[in-house]
């Protein structure tokens, strides 16, 4: 059963455009009615259960929409447009919900479906895709042409921005970054092939690691915290126990922290944008990593890269996806919506 929650209500409502952006994580979304000055007016909160249904899905954000809507004494009408992102691979043009994997749902026509029940037409764009056009229009990018965005939680997503564009490739499915090979014939990463920088960074990749040391007889502080359930674990436990000297979750950490110094090397020497923005649960929980990374980017790039780019943290926090989204459905920025 969904639960709703008020998130914020503290924006009056001012002149010019609004925009409905919607962030569907695995088991939450987050709904916001975005002004085109990237401000949320209201937002909301709504658990989604475990492994719901399209349909159910639809209904739950439907009524979440409908929701934010009726709090700012709102109708469908008066809105500019309504966007989506959602994890997972995404025909943008069709709005086709190719594949969840947080659902494990395929070939799901999501835009359409969303557009029936809320009388809103819906742009459908990957969660990370969204969010890296948020933090470009509005966050930790404005002002500049070219943004890549690294954001490593459970797995790590990407976006890119080049003049002023969203870049999405010939199918749909660029930025997939976590799925570049770091170390050949690695470890096992979710996808089910080896060696992805997502099987040393990525939060579930982390975890795993450790559950299969702590099972192969390594001994570590943290299992006594975890009730003797390496199951348990979570990458933020990792760090935690890092800090305090842990060895094996300190190992865990540090190879974590060298994918994300390569990863970012790489793009940045191959992509050559104004700034790489960092976000995701793992750099929101270990913020201090921004500047390891940054100094790493700097001293083993070319010269004429190192000489202007930046290595920050996002700036939009939760909302990054939803204000994303927003902008995306709301044509906020002109032309500057237009895709690569």
């Amino acid at each position: 059963m969904q639960k709703s929650v008020n998130l914020s209500n503290s924006k009056s409502m001012e002149e010019g455009k609004t925009a409905v952006g919607i962030d569907l994580g695995g088991t939450k979304a987050i709904i916001a009615l975005v002004g085109e000055d990237g401000e949320v007016r209201f937002s909301r909160r709504i658990e989604v259960g475990d492994k719901p249904s399209p349909e159910e899905i639809t209904a739950m954000l439907s009524d979440g929409v409908k929701g934010v809507l009726g709090e700012a004494g709102m109708t469908a009408e008066q809105v500019a447009g309504f966007g989506v992102g959602a994890a997972g691979e995404i025909m943008q043009d069709e709005g086709i919900l190719t594949y969840s994997p947080n659902f494990d749902w395929h070939d799901v026509p999501l835009a359409d479906m969303l557009q029936k029940s809320t009388g809103l037409k819906a742009v459908l764009e990957n969660d990370v895709n969204a969010g890296a056009y948020g933090e470009w229009l509005f966050g930790a990018g404005r002002g500049t042409r070219n943004l890549v965005a690294i954001f490593p939680g459970t797995g790590i997503g990407g976006g890119f921005v080049f003049d002023g564009k969203l870049y999405s490739g010939s199918a749909g499915f660029a930025a997939e970054i976590g799925h570049i090979i770091f170390r050949f014939g690695g470890e096992m990463c979710g996808c089910g092939r080896r060696g992805h920088f997502e099987a040393y960074a990525g939060g579930a990749g982390i975890a795993a690691r450790f559950q299969a040391a702590v099972e192969s007889g390594r001994m570590t502080s943290l299992l006594t915290r975890l009730g003797g359930q390496p199951k348990n674990v979570k990458a933020t436990d990792i760090y935690s126990a890092a800090l305090e000297g842990d060895t094996l979750c300190s190992e865990l950490w540090n190879d974590a922290e060298e994918a994300l110094k390569t990863l970012a090397l790489n793009l940045a020497v191959a992509l050559d944008p104004d700034v790489i923005v960092f976000g995701g649960g793992i750099v929101d929980n270990a913020p201090d990593i921004i500047g390891p990374i940054a100094d790493f980017v700097k001293k083993n790039s070319l010269d004429g890269v190192a000489s202007h780019i930046r290595i920050v943290r996002a700036e939009l926090g939760e909302n990054a996806v939803a204000i994303g989204a927003a902008a995306l459905g709301g044509g906020f920025g002109a032309d500057k919506t237009e895709r690569m």
